[in-house]
C-alpha cells in the first residue's frame, strides 16, 4: 500500500539520475551506472564503498565505472532512510533506476 500512495512521485523522481546525467550535465553521475569489469583485471574487487576508493583513485573509477559500491552507498542511505523516515521515497528512486 505504501508504494500504491506514492507512484506519482516515484514515477516522476525516478527519472533524477538520467536528469543529472543528460540534462545537468553531471560529469560523476556516468560512472554511477556502469563497471567495465574487464579492466580491473583478475584482482578481486573490494567489498565495499570504502575499500574501493581507497584502492582506485576517482579518475580510475570515473572512466571505469563505480555501479557496485555507489549501489551499496545508496542501499545505506535507503537503510537509514527507512530508520529515520525521511526522505525514504526519495532513496527509493534513485536506487531502483540503477537496478532495473
Amino acid at each position: 500500500m505504501f508504494y500504491y500512495n506514492h507512484i506519482d512521485y516515484i514515477t516522476e523522481e525516478s527519472v533524477v539520475p538520467d536528469v543529472r546525467k543528460y540534462v545537468m550535465n553531471d560529469k560523476a553521475e556516468f560512472a554511477r551506472h556502469f563497471i567495465d569489469i574487464e579492466s580491473f583485471g583478475n584482482e578481486v574487487l573490494p567489498q565495499t564503498p570504502a575499500e574501493a576508493y581507497k584502492k582506485y583513485d576517482s579518475l580510475f573509477l570515473e572512466k571505469y565505472g563505480r555501479l557496485p559500491w555507489y549501489i551499496q552507498d545508496m542501499m545505506a542511505k535507503l537503510t537509514k532512510a527507512f530508520k529515520d523516515k525521511t526522505r525514504l521515497i526519495y532513496y527509493y528512486c534513485l536506487l531502483i533506476w540503477l537496478i532495473i
